[in-house]
C-alpha cells in the first residue's frame, strides 16, 4: 500500500514537472513572439524614416528646382534689359546720325 502511494506521488510530482516545463515553453514562445513584434515594429519604424529622409531629399530637389528656374528667369529679365540697352543705344545713335545730317 505505502509503495503504491509513493509511486502515485512520484507521478504527481511529475506530472507537475511536466506541465511546468509546458508553462516554461509557453512563455518562452511568447516571448519569441514578442521579440519578433518588437523587431518588427522596428521595421516599419526604420522603413518610416527611410520615407522621410527620401521625402526630404525629394523636397531639397524641388527647392533646388525651383532656384534654378528663378536663376534662369532672372537672367533673361537681364538679357530683355540688356537689349532694350541695345536698342535705345541704337536710337541715340539713329537720332545722331539725322542731327549731323
Amino acid at each position: 500500500m505505502l509503495l503504491v502511494l509513493m509511486l502515485l506521488v512520484l507521478m504527481l510530482l511529475v506530472l507537475m514537472l511536466l506541465v511546468l516545463m509546458l508553462l516554461v515553453l509557453m512563455l518562452l514562445v511568447l516571448m519569441l513572439l514578442v521579440l519578433m513584434l518588437l523587431v518588427l515594429m522596428l521595421l516599419v519604424l526604420m522603413l518610416l524614416v527611410l520615407m522621410l529622409l527620401v521625402l526630404m531629399l525629394l523636397v531639397l530637389m524641388l527647392l533646388v528646382l525651383m532656384l534654378l528656374v528663378l536663376m534662369l528667369l532672372v537672367l533673361m529679365l537681364l538679357v530683355l534689359m540688356l537689349l532694350v540697352l541695345m536698342l535705345l543705344v541704337l536710337m541715340l545713335l539713329v537720332l545722331m546720325l539725322l542731327v549731323l545730317m
